[in-house]
């Protein structure tokens, strides 16, 4: 590579936002840790970062007064943000304002690189449109894109014929989340991969090295705070996690109210000091995906939300996308199947996963920055099926995957949504989407399959059941009146699953949430069966909850109620039949 090869990132950098300002390092060092000097190029619309707002409306002004009244503290946050940008970020001295002055400029680039963030969301900027900027439309420069988002579902009516004239000079696509993956299918025709955030790039012992202490850093062990959004779902864990660890609450401001009027609250930390929080913290509590980010990267117990906009979709939230991928949807409240404070959370296979996943994501990364290089073999796995479902590892692919055609799942006719291909993925290649009609139907990630098969041979739909002799037939209902008059099955379901309680048992079975949406979720005690009683008549989204059952077999006796076709995915998700697994079907 010549030595005066030289990229230049476009992304959101300017605002006074700690993700904003750290996935923009995270993507700058790493693409010179490849060997690339990168230059952030200094162009930010609609993006004021005054300590005061103009005083229009009431919420400016109760604004304006908080910042009267913690001055010092938010000056120095505001100090550390600019002396970040300056020396970690080293953004370029010569501001840009406009595409017309970016065009004229004639900058010395070679590679242009449309980093993350909400770079392509249209709706953000002033007048609701693409800023042709952000898509280096200013330049004849090589273009490539690592992980921008469009911040949005599907693109407003119209747009799509823009952002295909716009994507005709990229050699090399990604984006952050599915959706965005779906946006490009739709716009180019191609698959294109979904990459991790630039901040899960760097090691947790890179970032730990860029770590500052705030100007009061907490003594001892503390609970952490940061909540970007109002912590509705997650103000009684403030609570509990305080009354249960004995430990002090520190918050970190992301929202001017107190989770809690015994909170520290920090004001003053800028970048460096927000990870140093993360690192130091013993418990998280966050609404945030870059505070859900670090907590992973830290390994810290922790427990996070999705945002209140997602809640109707939760599944197609980043932080539910990251935590699926390494396992950790249970650390999720409000989906039904929350751990317990004192949960322990299996941070080994997270690890791994990470680290393929970073793998991954590099090597894309390279092969993008470097396209005459030859690729770089990544680290894979490659799963068969067999009776325990225990992966079988291979040190390197013979065979690149992405050669390979899809496997084949059951046709949308014969799919019964019962997550067994989901569930068992090795790779996390499959997630369970929305039809039209609201059925949950599987989507395979064509980037991260890698082609074993393993879906396939679990799906019930491609391998139907042997005929068995019939089974012997009892009725039953429950000689409590109150369970009979609550159930739709005559209380049979209640007394199989007191009978599995009383044994120190757990049972997995379909409830109603907040939002009216059916979901499986886990009982531990007989005071909570009412919640699982009765008929919904809708399709359950089973989650995470396979896998949930898998963990809880190794110690515990499980009662798992649903409908025929779950059960027997859940049989084929396991490989056998569980001595102590009690299915229950509803006909």
């Amino acid at each position: 590579m010549e030595q005066d090869f030289k990229t230049g990132l476009l992304t959101f950098y300017h605002i006074h936002h700690y993700g904003a300002a750290l996935q923009a390092a995270a993507t700058k060092l790493s693409v010179e840790a490849l060997g690339a000097p990168c230059d952030i190029i200094r162009y930010y619309v609609n993006q004021n970062n005054a300590l005061f707002r103009r005083p229009d409306s009431l919420g400016a002004l109760a604004a304006d007064v908080h910042t009267l009244r913690h001055y010092p503290a938010l000056k120095r946050r505001y100090e550390r943000f600019n002396a970040f940008e300056k020396g970690v970020l080293g953004v370029l001295e010569k501001p840009y304002g406009s595409f017309d002055e970016l065009r004229k400029a004639n900058l010395p680039y070679q590679l242009l690189i449309s980093g993350s963030d909400q770079i392509w969301n249209p709706l953000i900027f002033p007048d609701r449109r693409f800023d042709p900027a952000f898509f280096g439309q200013f330049s004849y420069a090589r273009k490539i894109a690592y992980a921008p988002s469009f911040g949005l579902p599907r693109l407003p009516d119209g747009m799509e014929e823009e952002l295909k004239r716009y994507l005709e000079s990229y050699s090399h696509l990604s984006v952050r989340e599915p959706s965005g993956a779906d946006i490009l299918r739709g716009a180019t025709g191609k698959d294109v991969p979904v990459v991790l955030d630039p901040v899960l790039l760097r090691t947790a012992a890179q970032w730990a090295q860029d770590a500052a202490p705030p100007s009061a850093s907490p003594n001892g062990p503390y609970i952490l705070c940061y909540f970007i959004h109002p912590p509705a779902l997650l103000s009684p864990y403030v609570r509990l996690a305080s009354d249960f660890l004995k430990f002090p609450v520190v918050q970190l401001c992301g929202t001017r109210r107190k989770a809690a009027p015994y909170a520290h609250c920090v004001l003053d930390a800028g970048p460096a000091e927000f990870v140093r929080l993360f690192h130091d913290a013993a418990f998280v509590l966050t609404n945030s995906f870059h505070g859900t980010a670090f907590s992973v990267l830290f390994q810290k117990p922790f427990l996070t939300a999705v945002a209140p906009s997602e809640q109707s979709d939760p599944e197609s939230a980043r932080s539910y996308q990251l935590l699926r991928r390494l396992g950790l949807t249970r650390r999720i409240v409000g989906l039904g199947q929350t751990d317990a404070l004192d949960a322990p959370i299996d941070w080994q296979d997270a690890s791994e996963i990470l680290h393929d996943e970073r793998e991954k994501s590099l090597s894309y990364l390279r092969q993008a920055v470097f396209p005459s290089e030859r690729p770089q073999t990544v680290r894979d796995e490659i799963f068969v099926p067999a009776s325990s479902m225990r992966p079988l590892r291979r040190a390197k692919a013979q065979t690149d995957p992405s050669k390979l055609p899809l496997p084949e799942l059951a046709s949308h006719e014969r799919c019964t949504g019962c997550t067994a291909c989901a569930s068992g993925c090795p790779h996390g290649a499959i997630a369970m989407e929305r039809d039209a009609e609201g059925f949950r139907f599987p989507r395979i990630d064509s980037a991260r399959c890698v082609r074993c098969g393993h879906c396939a041979a679990v799906c019930p739909a491609l391998h139907p059941m042997e005929p068995r002799p019939a089974p012997a037939v009892f009725a039953a209902w429950s000689r409590d009146p109150v369970v009979r008059r609550d159930s739709s099955s005559g209380g049979a379901f209640s007394a199989l699953a007191e009978y599995v309680l009383e044994r120190g048992g757990v049972v997995f079975s379909a409830a109603m949430d907040g939002k009216q949406r059916v979901r499986h979720t886990v009982c531990l005690r007989k005071e909570e069966l009412w919640r699982l009683r009765g008929s919904k008549y809708v399709q359950s989204d089973l989650g995470e909850t396979f896998k949930a059952v898998r963990q809880v077999l190794k110690k515990r006796l499980v009662l798992f109620s649903g409908t025929p076709c779950q059960v027997d995915g859940l049989y084929r998700f396991l490989g056998n039949r569980p001595e102590n697994l009690i299915a229950c079907d509803i006909v």
